[in-house]
Order: C-alpha cells, then sequence, then structure tokens
C-alpha cells in the first residue's frame, strides 16, 4: 500500500477554438482533447464574431483563432483589445515569416503553422503561453502593488505627501491650461500629542483613521485628501470656482472634526487647525504653494484651535463676511426676518391687473432691507434656500389669498421656484398642501423658474411641471433668453409662457439689438401659442413698442414699483393704483 498522497487534479486550461470545421478530416477540437497529462476544456465559436463576444463575457485562459477564417488577420487587433490579456495564438496555413511577423504585430502572442500541426506541440505552445499570461499578470500586480505602496499611507491608505505633491503638479498644469484655480488645505490636529501621550499610539493611530474618514465624507470625489505625516492631512479642492469656496470646505472639516470620535472607554474629542492657499494667487509652482499654506496653517494655529486662515489676507475678510451672512441667514429664518414685496403685472391690451410677482427682501437688524442678490448665493451654498422657498411660497398665496376675498375680479400671484426645490421629490406635495393651507386656487397661482433649471434639465423637471400644471398652477420660464438654450429644448415642456428678462427691454427701440430680440422673443412665444411678459419697463416708448409687436403683459416701475405688502393691498383698494396708465394713444 502506498504511503503518497495522491496529487490534486489539475484544473482544465479554458481555449477558445474559432475555427471552421472540415469536413472528412478530424477536428482540432477531438485531436487536442486526447493529448495526456495536459487537461484541456475546448470551447468553439463559429466565427470571429462568436470569439468577440464570448472573450467580452470572460472565462477563457487562451484563444485559439484560425487566420483561415475570413478577416480574421484584420480584426486581431479588436480581439486583443477585448481580451483583457488572454494570449491569442494564431493558426496560419504555411510557415510564412512575413506574414507571421504581421499577425504578431497586429495582436497574436505566438504562430503555428497548420502543415505541421502536432496535437502534443499545440498544447504545449498552449500551456505555455498561459503560464506566461500568468506570470505577466502577477508581475504587473506586483508593480500596482509596489506603486501603491510607495504613494500611500499605510494606516489611513490615504495619498502620502509625496504623492499629494504629484497629483497637485498635476493639478496645477491643467489648471494653468483651463484658467481655473486649485486650493489646498493644511490641517493638523490640535494637541495631538496630548492624546498620544495619555491614551496610547493605539488610540492615536484609531484617531488618525476615524480622522481620515471623516475628511473623506465631508470632501467630493475630485477632491484629493492626504495624510502628510504624523497628525497633519492634505485636502487638495480642483477647479475652484468661488474665492471663499475652501472656507466652505474648510467649515464641513471643523464641524466633521468637533464631533466626538468614538474610542476608548469615553471617547475623543479633537480639534483641527486649517491652512488655506491657492494657486495661482498665492504660488505658481508646488513648493512655493504649500509653504504657503504651511504659513497659513501657523497662523490658524497661532488664532487658537478649530480655526481655518487664508495665507491671502484679503481672502481672511471675504470669508468671515461670507460666515457671518451665513449665520444671520440662520436667525433670519428662526427669526421670521424675512418679507416680501410685490410688483403689478399688468394686461397690456386692457390695462388690467392680472397678478403680481412676489419679490423676497431681508429686513437685515444692521444693514437693512436687503434684495435677493446680496444673499441668495450664500443661501444656496448653505442649504437654505429650500426652507426659504417653502417660506415665500405660503407667504405669497396667504397674502394673494387674503386680498382675493375682497376681490370680484381675482388676482394671481407669481413666485421664483430655485432649482434645488424644482428637483427635489417632495416639492408638488409642498405647492398641494400650501394650496390648502391657504385657501388659494391653482390658477391663482404661478410658479416662476429660471431657463436652466426648467429648459436644461431632464425628465424627472419636466414630470413635475407637467403634475403642476395638471393641478392648474401656471408655470412660466423667468428671464428668458439669459441662457443659450437649444429651442428644441422648448418642445415638450409644460409651459404657459416665459418673461423676457429685463436686459432685453432696456433702451428699446432705440437699441436695434435689444428691439431685434425682443420682436424675436415675442414672435416665438406667440408661434407656441405662450404668454409673454416684459419685465424692467420704465418708460411710454417701451411700453408703445411692446404694445405694437404682441406682448401680452407688462412688469416695471412705470406700472408700480415693487412695495411692501401692506401698501401693496393699500394699492388694491386705491381709486387711482400705479398701474392704470392711459392707453389710448396706443390703440
Amino acid at each position: 500500500m502506498s504511503h503518497i498522497e495522491d496529487a490534486p487534479p489539475v484544473s482544465p486550461i479554458r481555449v477558445l477554438l474559432a475555427q471552421e470545421e472540415t469536413p472528412g478530416a478530424p477536428s482540432l477540437e477531438k485531436r487536442l482533447e486526447n493529448v495526456e497529462d495536459l487537461p484541456l476544456e475546448i470551447e468553439r465559436a463559429d466565427g470571429i464574431d462568436a470569439a468577440l463576444e464570448r472573450l467580452r463575457e470572460g472565462g477563457p485562459h487562451v484563444v485559439l483563432i484560425d487566420l483561415a477564417l475570413p478577416d480574421a488577420l484584420e480584426m486581431l487587433p479588436r480581439l486583443k483589445s477585448v481580451s483583457d490579456g488572454v494570449p491569442i495564438l494564431a493558426l496560419t496555413e504555411c510557415d510564412d515569416a512575413e506574414f507571421t511577423l504581421n499577425a504578431l504585430r497586429l495582436g497574436a502572442h505566438d504562430q503555428i503553422a497548420k502543415d505541421r500541426l502536432n496535437p502534443r506541440l499545440v498544447a504545449r505552445l498552449i500551456q505555455r503561453a498561459v503560464e506566461q499570461h500568468r506570470v505577466a499578470r502577477e508581475l504587473e500586480h506586483s508593480r500596482e502593488r509596489e506603486h501603491y505602496l510607495a504613494t500611500h499611507d499605510r494606516l489611513t491608505d490615504l495619498p502620502n505627501r509625496f504623492y499629494f505633491q504629484e497629483l497637485l503638479r498635476r493639478a496645477m498644469a491643467n489648471a494653468s491650461r483651463s484658467q481655473k484655480s486649485v486650493a489646498i488645505l493644511f490641517l493638523d490636529l490640535d494637541r495631538f500629542k496630548n492624546i498620544n501621550d495619555t491614551l496610547g499610539h493605539a488610540i492615536g493611530d484609531e484617531l488618525l483613521k476615524m480622522t481620515a474618514e471623516r475628511l473623506s465624507q465631508v470632501t467630493r470625489r475630485s477632491d484629493i485628501v492626504a495624510r502628510l505625516g504624523g497628525d497633519e492631512f492634505g485636502v487638495m479642492l480642483q477647479n475652484v470656482k468661488r474665492d471663499h469656496a475652501p472656507a466652505i470646505v474648510a467649515e464641513k472639516i471643523l464641524n466633521a472634526l468637533a464631533r466626538p470620535f468614538p474610542i476608548g472607554e469615553r471617547g475623543c474629542w479633537v480639534t483641527a487647525s486649517v491652512g488655506i492657499a491657492m494657486f495661482p494667487r498665492d504660488g505658481i509652482d508646488v513648493d512655493a504653494l504649500l509653504r504657503n499654506a504651511d504659513i497659513a496653517l501657523y497662523e490658524a494655529k497661532s488664532q487658537g484651535s478649530n480655526a481655518y486662515h487664508f495665507h491671502a489676507e484679503q481672502m481672511n475678510q471675504l470669508a468671515a463676511e461670507r460666515l457671518g451672512l451665513e449665520n444671520s441667514l440662520h436667525e433670519a429664518i428662526a427669526q421670521g426676518q424675512f418679507a416680501l414685496h410685490f410688483q403689478p403685472q399688468v394686461d397690456i391690451s386692457t390695462g388690467e391687473l392680472l397678478g403680481a410677482e412676489a419679490l423676497l427682501r431681508w429686513n437685515h437688524p444692521e444693514r437693512g432691507l436687503l434684495a435677493p442678490e446680496a444673499f441668495l448665493g450664500v443661501a444656496e451654498e448653505g442649504g437654505m434656500s429650500d426652507a426659504i422657498g417653502l417660506w415665500m411660497l405660503r407667504s405669497a398665496c396667504e397674502h394673494a389669498a387674503a386680498w382675493n376675498q375682497s376681490r370680484p375680479e381675482k388676482i394671481r400671484v407669481g413666485v421664483n421656484v430655485a432649482g434645488s426645490q424644482l428637483g427635489r421629490k417632495g416639492f408638488v406635495d409642498d405647492v398641494v398642501q400650501v394650496l390648502r393651507a391657504t385657501d388659494l386656487e391653482a390658477s391663482q397661482l404661478e410658479l416662476e423658474i429660471a431657463e436652466r433649471n426648467a429648459l436644461s434639465s431632464g425628465g424627472v423637471t419636466r414630470a413635475t411641471l407637467l403634475v403642476l400644471r395638471r393641478l392648474g398652477v401656471r408655470v412660466s420660464v423667468d428671464d428668458f433668453g439669459t441662457v443659450s438654450t437649444s429651442l428644441a429644448a422648448l418642445k415638450g415642456v409644460p409651459l404657459d409662457g416665459f418673461k423676457i428678462h429685463r436686459e432685453f427691454i432696456e433702451n428699446i427701440p432705440n437699441d436695434p439689438t435689444n428691439a431685434t430680440i425682443a420682436r424675436a422673443l415675442i414672435r416665438m412665444a406667440r408661434g407656441l401659442g405662450l404668454v409673454t411678459a416684459a419685465e424692467g419697463v420704465q418708460t411710454r416708448e417701451q411700453l408703445r413698442f411692446l404694445y405694437t409687436h404682441g406682448c401680452h403683459m407688462l412688469q416695471g416701475d412705470l406700472l408700480g414699483a415693487p412695495v411692501a405688502a401692506e401698501a401693496f393691498a393699500e394699492q388694491l383698494r386705491s381709486k387711482n393704483p400705479p398701474w392704470v396708465v392711459d392707453l389710448g394713444d396706443l390703440r
């Protein structure tokens, strides 16, 4: 009885054979299957297309292709491109050196002449090709692993200082070509040494790993987070569009790190300091930019813990103003500091009041009455635009419902809708609930949507607009013509009308360019069956031009400047409101 254990079975080599069978001749498939000591699992493909499809699915260890197949030689590059490195052995009619060299250039791993075909030789060539492929893949994986270890921090798996500098160098080169900015944020944990000394290095390492995770959570995919050494991390922001954008990220980082870390028995609390430098303003090469970010970090630490600092002093002032404005906005929402002003919208053919647009104002406790341009950008970046928009919708509908209770001729109210509101899943429900709560008819509400949001979005926006119109709510595009939109985008968008931006009304009819644009927009709207409104109407000449060319509705100081809700209610009760304009000489 033998004490030697049986060797484990050898897994078969999966061979994809692309060859037409020759009637009366023994098939290569049968001859290869009879080779001893080398199990082969052969799958036949009827032609090149079938071989391509099978390679895309994956599975074969090697491809054996007969170059006598139609277009086989020309298709070798394509086979190689989808093979994921699987070796391709070419069967040729004869041992022609030039033909063989051409096949190898086009992607074949090796060549076998069919006139000398020996099943055992073919099997050994297959075995050798598969083994070479395996060794090559292992070497490739080994190189990739070595590169990863050389460029990444082993504790956090983040890019290390060396790789961060290389990525920064590439980003700066791309930014130079596209004339954009890159920002880098240096940060370290305040008093991290105390944690290591009191809780131990194991707790310190765990804290560093959790810090890396939180930094990755509050940054975008396009941003680069790296561990530069010790408790120092770096964040690179690419394609920075606004100067204060790095401050927003810094605030997110500080807030994320301020939360307790679930480490040890009682948890762990840390803060961080952040230094910010921007390319090209703070340095046009990597060394200068890193040095200035380091200087900014030192300045942040000198201010105490949990702070950030720009290298450029004027940027610190801008960031401070923006942060102060954002904090004030949170207070404004909580304390009800917002108000609505209303501007009349008049039917140009009859002079009758059709409605009023609700315009947002902020009664800032220190700066006085602020228009939306002064704060809406900060509100959007701070995620507050939805809350402000919902308040605005509710307040406008409440005022309109109150006015219409005592009016035989009902008027509608126009409310601007932010893109974030329109894209939110529950927006339609919000509109329905507000209409029910205020007892305002749907036809008395008009939602004004920015052109880029109404026409440049996908099917979700169009579906939302369709539901709103089915409810009876009017939908119009605000400031039409200010975005480069294909007119084909208007097809299929459920709209009632659009409003021509004030910049195209300015100086007409004396400005021939604006006059031409305004005429074209009015004509196009009429052709599409849409109502055209013109905003910013200031003069009698503009009124006459718009009346002559068939504009439907007017809005502007000539017909009444925006006023507070109480003043607008007084105008509604007045026998001589500002929108009553003599149209006799226009007819």
